[in-house]
């Protein structure tokens, strides 16, 4: 009799196991990218890890908050002010919250941009 109601739990716990919900967001290799950006100082694996974290987060409807918010900053280091912005973009469209900070990142690079474009020096450089 124990067997079989060990079997019946063991079995029905592995069916309900199977039915779980995926988390509210994709993390994917995420804390990979930050270990490999801030421990190991190797940025273009970071950014590889965020890139393919974020194809996956899409793909699933799944991005955390954050995520093309540092992808975003990640184009910035690079010098890519235009794909920093369109990144903050979706980080404020998808979470609204962070529109102030979103808000003030955009402000501040597209007005880098132009004072690189017009010559003008200022404290951003």
């Amino acid at each position: 009799m124990i067997p079989t109601l060990f079997r019946t739990i063991l079995v029905s716990s592995l069916l309900m196991s199977g039915c779980t919900p995926a988390g509210l967001y994709y993390w994917g290799d995420y804390e990979e990218s930050l270990y490999q950006r801030y421990i190991e100082n190797d940025s273009e694996q970071a950014e590889d890890y965020v890139r393919e974290t974020l194809e996956d987060a899409v793909s699933e409807n799944r991005v955390p908050p954050g995520l093309y918010a540092d992808y975003g900053f990640m184009f910035y280091q690079r010098g890519n002010k235009n794909a920093a912005i369109e990144f903050f973009e979706k980080e404020k469209t998808l979470f609204p919250e962070s529109s102030a900070l979103m808000s003030t990142l955009i402000d501040r690079v597209t007005k880098q941009n132009f004072r690189k474009r017009s010559g003008i020096k200022g404290e951003l450089e």
